[in-house]
């Protein structure tokens, strides 16, 4: 639906994450974005860097389930 209303590309959650993880991935994401890096590298940069952090309740994020979920469609 996206591609037929005209995106290009779409960053979307393959499976449902919580809200705070999914805020922090957004804002990750948005400061590579702001660096100049395209979309997949955004991305890419951004699962990385999460997936070192934890979760201010205390929990590490290495677990795929946490940064694994977003993917670029184009």
């Amino acid at each position: 639906g996206f591609f037929l209303a005209g995106a290009r590309e779409v960053v979307a959650s393959q499976w449902a994450v919580d809200d705070r993880i999914t805020a922090r991935f957004m804002e990750l994401f948005y400061a590579q974005r702001a660096l100049g890096r395209d979309t997949p590298q955004a991305a890419q940069a951004a699962r990385m860097t999460l997936r070192r952090e934890t979760d201010p309740r205390g929990f590490a994020l290495a677990h795929p389930a946490f940064w694994a979920a977003w993917t670029v469609s184009r």
